[in-house]
């Protein structure tokens, strides 16, 4: 027993400092980001992220618990075998969301969870630089070379000497490897393991996003629903009558043009910004004749895109 035990425990402590080192890349890579924290706001990310980590360990532990407690039956290779695959393949899946999402958060602000399946396609592919591709790369070949190593040499090739044992080395790794169903709920209250559980700072979101477990995230992500844009939230009727409840009956339009019907142009421009706008507080000769356009026309000094990407702030 004490064997499969230790093999147990092992799994355990391996998932869980792959889950800490993972979070120790994420803070240096966003180094800049980084250095806003305080140490002890650092070390509460790592003690309020030790919860989804555990959570998101304990799938692929549970799964190996079980496999050892077969094990218990049968001496077969095939038992070995298949908690090398699982556990391989997890760790590959692991290190690419990994180093995809300490790049992305750069530019997103947020941990990586499946919105990027909906820009894929050979315009975004083109716009990576080689130079993220390099730093990326030379950050997963080192992490999968040593996790890997440390699966098959530390964990799973003892694994080869065990032998059978009887019905209560089997009961007793059931049991076992059931109390993991714990941490990966998260609590014994009603809500299951979420991004709540990890938030702890009322004013950096950086130190909230840094206690995520990316990889909870993105599988939670991925098992909770598609990955396409609903084409109706509402029903008709109910967006009419929820519309109607906005506006006062009364024409409160005021005119800005000398014509009833003007010929209206609607230019819109990709990733700009009011920051180099002279007149709206911008730098200072950046787009000089966009700022004098705005003498010409009508400014609108208070309006503002609701959406945090193009496509939703176009809409906005």
């Amino acid at each position: 027993m004490r064997d499969r035990l230790k093999a147990l425990l092992l799994f355990i402590l391996y998932w869980l400092a792959f889950m800490i080192l993972a979070r120790v890349v994420f803070l240096l890579y966003n180094y800049c980001l980084t250095k806003q924290l305080t140490s002890s706001e650092i070390l509460k990310v790592f003690l309020y992220g030790l919860k989804m980590d555990g959570s998101i360990s304990g799938y692929v532990v549970m799964f190996t618990g079980l496999m050892l407690s077969i094990s218990v039956f049968t001496t077969s290779k095939w038992v070995w075998r298949i908690i090398t695959y699982v556990n391989l393949f997890f760790l590959i899946v692991s290190c690419l969301v990994v180093i995809v999402d300490m790049e992305l958060y750069r530019h997103w602000g947020f941990r990586l969870n499946t919105t990027p399946f909906l820009y894929i396609g050979k315009e975004a592919m083109g716009s990576i630089e080689p130079a993220v591709i390099v730093k990326t790369f030379s950050v997963l070949i080192p992490l999968v070379v040593l996790f890997t190593y440390l699966l098959i040499r530390k964990l799973v090739k003892p694994l080869y000497s065990f032998k059978t044992a009887n019905i209560r080395v089997f009961v007793t790794m059931i049991v076992l490897t059931a109390l993991v169903f714990i941490p990966i709920r998260g609590s014994f209250s009603v809500a299951p393991m979420n991004t709540g559980f990890v938030y702890f700072h009322k004013t950096k979101a950086f130190a909230n996003h840094a206690a995520i477990n990316v990889v909870w995230n993105f599988l939670n992500s991925v098992f909770r629903g598609n990955n396409s844009y609903p084409e109706n939230f509402f029903d008709k009727k109910l967006t009419h009558k929820y519309f109607d409840s906005l506006y006062i009956k009364s024409d409160s339009t005021k005119m800005l043009f000398k014509t009833a019907r003007p010929n209206v142009l609607l230019v819109i421009l990709e990733s700009f910004t009011a920051g180099v706008i002279e007149p709206l507080g911008g730098l200072k000769g950046i787009a000089p004749n966009l700022s004098n356009l705005t003498r010409e026309g009508v400014l609108f000094t208070n309006f503002y895109g609701n959406g945090d990407r193009t496509d939703k702030g176009i809409v906005s």
